[in-house]
């Protein structure tokens, strides 16, 4: 028998470089700052779509306009093309995938492949933006209901195989895990299965874990990839559940001990933020806590979307503005600076919650003031001075930045010659040995003394380093080598002067030895003949 539905619709220059390490700060700097969220829901019985800002503020409803949404029953989000998708279960029709642009221009119906299984009732539509395919339930009226797939852009669509894992009528919503290839359900008899995705070629089964039993009905659910856990709701009981994949343990993560938790409808969570967010099925006409969130364990807060109506809201669903994860580096190429996008954080696809940018836009500096006109990805510095550049990422909900480190940038002008190369500043360059060839001569117990000049061809000051004799395996058998000499910081075009010692050995026999003296990348080769 089919379990009653709940009261709402369930509805010409030479270069020279060096990277500053002021990298890490400006990352970390980066990652601190707040990124901007954005909750969107369902007013099933208004048959509307509304956003608002996490704090509550700049609520308003989406322009639905040709995308026909009659009882949404369920939310999920197209990244790529900036959409809402809608399962709109309909009251007097069969019901339809709709989409909603999140630009403002209204949206429509999605196109069904030809062959695909008839729509009835759709409800829990969810998208795999990697895949491009949405995946929605069928409400039968009867035992089993049916999942059915669409490619988005109407090549391709069936009927999902279950391998033989049963899907009750009333199952309300599903889970989508694009890494393992798998979608979740929960029947109302509290079981919770899963089903390869198209072209998965995984397995289906299910979880040893179970909801409160018969009755069930499972308003919300989704699957944090990183933690291996289910999270889920149900009709009727003021509370969020978790279970692992591999265990029976099922543990209350948020209770309803006030009015922040209210016949939850629908389930977001944000691993990044450790943070669950959902819908007040039990507001009526009033959107005082119409949403809520809370830390697993933690106390529940509500969402006061002021300034629209709210009624019976469910399936919130969340879009948050660029995390950043790495700043962004610059190289130079070909007379230019160059600079990468930086690394941002990613879509939380299996839990209904979005960040990742739709667009980038930059910006150079020079030492540390905005160049101006300097908006590209890569840039031709006319003068010397240290560069940096700042990429902004942007999406639905707004945007942040990141700063790469600093290159500093050294820009010389030869007449009718053009020439590109990066300056290795951490050691002094060109060693040459002073007042004794590179072919030494001497007798068993001699003490040997080389003087070495070094030169920093670098424009910048060069870091200390140490000047050292190193010996070949065989020539180790026939004598020492003195201490490493310490060479302080030369600035550009600098000379300096260094002693090395080498002792060969009493015992050394007369021969052909082979040894190098070094500075870190730079090295001269030596020969020492020991005389009988």
């Amino acid at each position: 028998m089919r379990v009653p539905a709940p009261p709402i619709g369930r509805r010409s220059t030479v270069l020279a470089g060096t990277v500053a390490a002021v990298a890490l700060l400006m990352l970390f700097a980066a990652r601190g700052a707040r990124a901007a969220e954005l909750v969107y829901w369902e007013n099933p019985l208004e048959s509307q779509i509304g956003v608002v800002n996490v704090d509550g503020t700049g609520a308003s409803l989406l322009n639905t306009t040709g995308a026909g949404i009659d009882a949404p029953e369920g939310l999920s989000y197209d990244p790529v093309t900036n959409r809402l998708y809608v399962a709109v279960h309909g009251v007097e029709a069969d019901g339809h995938i709709a989409f909603v642009n999140l630009d403002g221009s209204g949206g429509g119906s999605s196109p069904l492949p030809p062959g695909t299984p008839a729509i009835k009732d759709p409800r829990g539509v969810v998208v795999d933006p990697v895949g491009r395919i949405a995946y929605w339930l069928n409400n039968t009226d009867s035992t089993p209901e049916t999942i059915s797939w669409a490619r988005l852009d109407g090549s391709e669509g069936g009927e999902l195989p279950l391998g033989g894992q049963p899907l009750s009528a009333g199952t309300e919503r599903l889970a989508l895990d694009p890494a393992g290839g798998r979608l979740f359900w929960g029947n109302t008899d509290g079981s919770i299965h899963y089903a390869p995705l198209v072209g998965g070629g995984g397995t289906a089964g299910e979880l040893e874990a179970k909801s409160n039993g018969g009755g069930a009905n499972f308003l919300g659910i989704n699957f944090d990839a990183a933690s291996g856990r289910l999270f889920w709701v149900e009709f009727g009981i003021n509370a969020v559940w978790t279970a692992g994949l591999s265990g029976t343990t099922k543990n209350e993560v948020v209770s309803g001990v006030s009015a922040a938790i209210n016949q939850p409808a629908g389930l977001a969570f944000d691993p990044g933020l450790n943070r669950l967010y959902w819908a007040n099925s039990g507001v009526e006409n009033s959107a005082k806590g119409a949403l809520g969130f809370a830390a697993p364990g933690g106390a529940a807060s509500e969402i006061t979307p002021s300034g629209v109506p709210v009624n019976h809201p469910q399936d919130p669903l969340v879009i948050k503005s660029p995390t950043g994860a790495a700043a962004p580096q610059v190289m130079l190429a070909n007379g230019r600076l160059q600079c990468s996008q930086g690394a941002w954080g990613r879509d939380y696809v299996s839990s209904f919650v979005y960040q990742s940018p739709r667009s980038f836009s930059y910006r150079w500096t020079l030492g540390g003031s905005a160049i101006a006109g300097a908006t590209e990805a890569s840039y031709a510095p006319p003068t010397s001075g240290s560069y940096a550049c700042v990429v902004t990422a942007t999406n639905q909900a707004g945007s942040s930045s990141q700063t790469s480190a600093a290159m500093k940038v050294t820009v010389t002008t030869r007449p009718g010659k053009t020439n590109v190369r990066p300056t290795q500043q951490n050691k002094p360059a060109n060693l040459q040995i002073l007042g004794k060839a590179r072919h030494l001569k001497a007798r068993p117990g001699k003490l040997l003394t080389l003087k070495v000049r070094t030169t920093n061809q670098g424009d910048a000051t060069s870091n200390p380093a140490k000047l050292c004799l190193k010996l070949t395996k065989g020539a180790k058998r026939a004598m020492f080598a003195g201490k490493c000499q310490r060479l302080g910081a030369l600035r550009g075009d600098a000379t300096d002067t260094a002693k090395l010692r080498l002792r060969v050995k009493g015992s050394a026999q007369p021969g052909l030895y082979k040894l190098r003296i070094s500075l870190p990348g730079d090295r001269v080769k030596v020969t020492v003949r020991v005389l009988g």
